[in-house]
Formats: C-alpha cells, structure tokens, sequence
C-alpha cells in the first residue's frame, strides 16, 4: 500500500481532528526515521495507519481481538483505549494486505510498547502518544518521565 492510498483510506475512516493529528505524526515520523536511520517509507506507513481502529466500538475491536490467534485473549484485561493498536494491525493486514512485519509491529506496540523496541516502533510509539494537532509535548510535560533520549 502506498502513503497516499493508506492517506484517503485513514481519512475516510477517522473524524477529522484524528486525522489531522494522524498528519502530524507522520510528518514528525519522517523527519525522525531520516535522522535516526530508520526506514523512511515504513514510518510514514505506520504513522499513517497507526490510529486506523482507534473509533471503531468497543464491541467489534473486541470481537477481533477474540477471533484473532496473534492477539492475545488477556488483551481485553487492558484499558479500551489499546485495544485499537493490534485491531489496527490485523484491520490493516486483513483489509489492505499488508504484511510488512516491521509495520505491523509499529502499529501493534504503539500503545503499549515493549522490550526491545525497534527504531520503527520508538518513533510511531513516542510520536502516535505525544503529537498534538499544532503542538507537540514531552513525556515529562506530560507527566510521564523523560523521553529526550534518541530513539535507537
């Protein structure tokens, strides 16, 4: 799938403030993947999609996380508010035949994070979670801890 595509796709699918946010972190994820040597086309990808389930209803994002075997069924032990980051994956594998892994990985983390992270799943992780519609914040401004450090 192309940015653009995966750009009208994400648009038709989120409201409006999302999507303008969506723009944001895949700006910031360019610049990010060009300065720490990640791949640039992938973080833009994943940047794009990373939001993609975010507004579908408690019900169906349950549903997925149920019916898939590479979702773990104690997901649904989480908040709601992560359920939307490995449902956005499978939505996008399933309905846009992605299967970069690096991608999907991107998205599924990007709420959660995890040990060991890649370059990739830093950036759309740190950025999917900090980037505001015009204003970008720190994890610290957020109270959250430091998050200064480069991603790598």
């Amino acid at each position: 799938m192309k940015i653009d595509e995966a750009k009208e796709a994400v648009k038709a699918i989120l409201p409006a403030k999302r999507f303008n946010h969506t723009l944001g972190v895949v700006e910031t994820a360019e610049k990010l993947a060009v300065q720490y040597g990640a791949d640039v086309e992938k973080a833009k990808l994943a940047a794009m999609l990373h939001d993609i389930a975010k507004y579908f209803s408690k019900e169906d994002l349950q549903a997925v996380i149920k019916r898939r075997k590479d979702i773990p069924d104690d997901f649904l032990n989480f908040h709601l508010s992560l359920w939307h980051a490995p449902v956005g994956a499978a939505y996008v594998q399933e309905h846009y035949n992605i299967h970069d892994q690096a991608v999907l990985d991107a998205i599924t983390y990007h709420t959660t994070g995890r040990k060991d992270m890649t370059k990739l799943e830093k950036i759309v992780f740190f950025f999917g979670g900090l980037y505001r519609t015009g204003q970008r914040f720190s994890r610290s401004e957020r109270g959250q801890g430091d998050c200064r450090t480069k991603p790598g």
